[in-house]
Parts: structure tokens; sequence; C-alpha cells
């Protein structure tokens, strides 16, 4: 809603609030729950930084949502088939009503999809009266690309194996923070990880608790990387993934590029 382009008509029917902020949801529907239509969240925030919600902020959204007849819509853009072959809704246990995945089912081409409840899903034409269409929807390479992704995905002990990966990653990286002395906070959460520079010892629960300076600050670090041929996103903003193609073996080897990354950008 605060972005350039959104009008003030657009975004009077939509009503933002804080991250994590249960006490403000429960106001919230006490006082416009007969007039909101769903709710959507990302249920592991992931499009600014990596701001992983409590257990009880979910149940709680999931809990209002039905007393008050609202749906509940799961983001899952970037957490859908990352964190486990069903999501963020099959790790918080939480079934939302509607749910959106992006191009990671085509195995990185470009396609989205959203799914839901039967009764929900039979408003779209042609069994209801909402069109939806898209120049590449059911593209064929697209398809068959996600199909074969998929696929790989549910193959038994995959998301362990990358989860206990990711797990191990994030930890020599902590290692590495410490042995450098390099003030940067790293988060991770099932195979992403996101470095914020300028907030080792910082609590982060919400984009209010960012470094102010977190931009200028992270320039120099992604250059430092950069310089040990290790390309990450050009923003402090944005989040990594770890996948299978990240074996032992890369992990290692990049852990030695992060390593004297830590120590140039600590200069």
């Amino acid at each position: 809603s605060s972005s350039a382009g959104v009008s003030e008509n657009q975004a009077g029917d939509t009503l933002v609030l804080p991250l994590r902020d249960e006490a403000a949801l429960k106001a919230l529907f006490e006082r416009e729950g007969d007039h909101i239509a769903a709710i959507i969240v990302e249920p592991l925030p992931a499009n600014f930084g990596l701001l992983p919600l409590t257990s009880s902020f979910l149940e709680t959204l999931r809990s209002l949502s039905k007393a008050h007849g609202a749906l509940l819509i799961f983001d899952e853009v970037i957490s859908g088939f990352r964190v486990a072959l069903g999501g963020m809704a099959q790790v918080s246990n939480i079934a939302p009503d509607l749910v959106t995945y992006g191009k990671v089912i085509g195995g990185g081409f470009p396609v989205g999809a959203f799914a839901g409840r039967a009764e929900i899903m039979d408003f779209i034409a042609p069994e209801g009266p909402v069109y939806q269409a898209g120049t590449l929807s059911a593209n064929p390479i697209s398809m068959r690309a996600g199909l074969v992704t998929l696929k790989k995905a549910a193959q038994p002990g995959n998301y362990e194996l990358l989860n206990q990966r990711t797990d191990r990653f994030a930890n020599a990286l902590e290692g590495l923070i410490t042995k450098t002395g390099v003030d940067i906070k790293l988060v991770h959460s099932g195979s992403l990880l996101w470095m914020c520079p300028g907030a080792k010892d910082m609590d982060i629960h919400g984009p209010e608790d960012f470094p102010a300076d977190l931009q200028s600050r992270f320039k120099p670090f992604f250059l430092s990387l950069l310089e040990q041929g290790i390309y990450v996103a050009p923003s402090g903003y944005e989040v990594m993934f770890l996948s299978h193609a990240h074996t032992d073996e890369v992990l290692e080897e990049a852990l030695k590029k992060f390593e004297r990354a830590f120590e140039n950008f600590r200069k």
C-alpha cells in the first residue's frame, strides 16, 4: 500500500498490520472483523529480509479468520516447495483457504499457481463466474519442467537432506562471523538464509528493526563477496536459497570464500 502508483482508492480496501503484532491483529478483527474478506500473509516472510513468524501468530491468524468468516491466504511464492513439499502450510500444520506459488513449480521457468479448497476454486471459470487467464498459463515447457522438478522434490528424504545441509552451512557461517568479528546478522529457516550487515546484536522482528543504513552497508559486503566469486542478489533485503545443486563440496568451497569476504568487508 506504500508503493508509488498505488492510489488511495486501491489502498483504501487494504488494512496493513505490523508483523507478529497479535494485539493489533485482535484489535483489528474486533473492530472490523465482519468486513474483512481475507488475510494475505507470507507464512515465512522472505520478500523483505527473512523474518520468521511465531507459531502463535500464525495460529491466531487461522483462528480469527475462521471465527469471522474471512479467508486465510498464504503467499508461498518464496517458501512454497522450498521449506517442505507442502510448504509452510505443512511445516506450521495450518491449512490456509488459498495459497499462491511461484516459478519454483516450473523448475525456474515463468509460471505461477494458486490453489485452495474446492468450494472456493469452483468460483473460477468455467465452473464459476471469476475469469482467470494468462499469457503463460499452462505453457508446455514450464509445465514439463515443473512436473520433473516436483517429482524430484517428492523423493523421500529430499527436504530432510536439504534442511540439514542448510543447518550445517548456516552454523559454519555463524562460526566464521564470530571468528572474523564481522558485523553481520545471519537468519535462516529451512533452505533460506539472509545476511544483514550492521545488525549482528540486534533483534529483528520486522522492517522497522532494520539498520537505517542497511543498503549502504550492504554494497561493500556485496562487492566483497563478488570479488571472491560469490554472486548474491544485489540488495540487503533479498534472501539466499540452497538447493541440491549445492553439494557438501560446493558449500565447503563457498565457506572458504565467505571467510575471505568477511575479512575484507571488516577492513
